[in-house]
């Protein structure tokens, strides 16, 4: 296991705890005194001349829902206006891949367009073509009527091994991005040219040469990390941890390292196979997280949004649905008016719109048996971070 465990959706936890939400149940007075936690604000939070009014505008705001009716209603029309202000092109062609009939899906061409949103050198085609020849020379390497079993180990050899197949330069993992917070170094393409990967382009590539062997992989998650399952003849289901050579990994080894509730297990956020279609909105958590770097949270919470409506447990989309609505939050109300007290009546109900939504946002994920918890990271690498639960 690498250190990219704790790098897929880890920022988003480290907001929520800014903004005071993760302690425990998030709640709107927490919420709104802490309002100024988000990027670089977070002084004000923790000043008691300023948390005072803004616990007191909570408990206002509470007050005012049975008297502002009117404005409460139109609130939801004019967020919901502002999160769609800019059409984004690139839901309708996710929409598009989703469309597909399960069965007929290509997962890998799914990676390189939704890549190509985000850098538009990506050459779709020649990459596919490209992992053509790689799954034809691997497949050229196996005897006539090998086994899963066989053709598995010959898959690992291939990419992780020195060997002319790949010019004794294997895949290895990118020790010098170990959090994958450089959004180039998730494209498939870049990993193809370094040989240095993460969490997301690893298991990937892994699962993408794999279906063209005919082999039944699948991407799984765990609590801020992407992995391979993989069944064989007999239908029995494995874990692969392909940022370490695809080694086999027990789910018990996985929970050691990154503790998960039982509730979280039953309702199928982690530790299961998943389908292509929420696999598609796994890998557009790269693109949600462009958006973030772009300063650009309505176009990265009405992609949230979006994902959620085809994957409607992804916890990381739910994640990212949180981080963006608090900055808008953050943009229309923290850095506009220093003073609680400063915001004028008829835009308080937006206020308590956005407080209510984060709210439903975290009992949401809540709900689902994710849990935040800070701990200590055994990755073999020294590092120390902050997980999701």
């Amino acid at each position: 296991m690498s250190a990219e465990l704790a790098g897929t959706c880890t920022r988003h936890v480290r907001k929520a705890q800014r903004s005071g939400a993760l302690p425990g149940r998030l709640g709107l007075a927490t919420l709104a005194q802490r309002l100024r936690g988000g990027r670089g604000e977070a002084e004000h939070a923790s000043s008691p001349s300023a948390r005072a009014p803004w616990q007191a505008l909570a408990i206002l705001l509470k007050r005012w829902v049975s008297t502002t009716l009117f404005l409460l209603a139109l609130a939801p029309m004019a967020h919901a206006q502002r999160i769609s202000q800019a059409p984004d092109e690139n839901q309708k062609i996710i929409q598009k891949l989703l469309q597909v009939p399960e069965a007929d899906i290509d997962l890998s061409k799914a990676k390189l367009v939704i890549d190509r949103m985000m850098d538009p050198s990506v050459d779709v085609d020649a990459t596919l073509a490209r992992l053509d020849e790689m799954a034809r020379g691997i497949r050229k390497a196996l005897p006539v009527g090998a086994s899963k079993r066989l053709t598995l180990d010959a898959l690992r050899f291939h990419i992780y091994q020195p060997n002319e197949w790949n010019e004794r330069r294997p895949f290895q993992y990118d020790l010098e991005d170990p959090y994958g917070r450089n959004i180039k170094n998730k494209l498939l393409s870049n990993y193809l040219i370094t040989r240095k990967g993460n969490c997301v382009s690893m298991p990937l590539l892994f699962i993408f040469l794999g279906q063209r062997l005919g082999l039944d992989v699948s991407l799984a998650a765990a609590p801020n990390h992407l992995f391979v399952q993989w069944r064989d003849s007999d239908g029995k289901l494995y874990n692969l941890e392909t940022t370490s050579g695809a080694g086999f990994t027990r789910d018990a080894w996985l929970r050691q390292q990154s503790p998960m509730t039982d509730i979280a297990l039953k309702s199928g956020i982690y530790l299961r196979p998943m389908p292509k279609k929420e696999a598609i909105v796994a890998m557009a958590e790269t693109l949600m997280a462009f958006y973030e770097k772009q300063d650009q949270p309505y176009r990265h919470a009405a992609m949230a949004q979006f994902l959620l409506k085809y994957s409607p447990n992804d916890i990381c989309a739910l994640l990212n649905l949180f981080a963006a609505t608090q900055e808008i939050r953050r943009q229309e109300f923290v850095k506009k008016y220093p003073i609680a007290n400063d915001i004028p009546i008829n835009e308080r109900p937006r206020l308590l719109m956005l407080n209510d939504q984060l709210e439903s946002i975290y009992d949401r994920a809540y709900g689902l048996g994710w849990r935040p918890l800070e701990i200590s990271a055994k990755t073999g690498y020294g590092a120390n971070a902050k997980f999701q639960n």
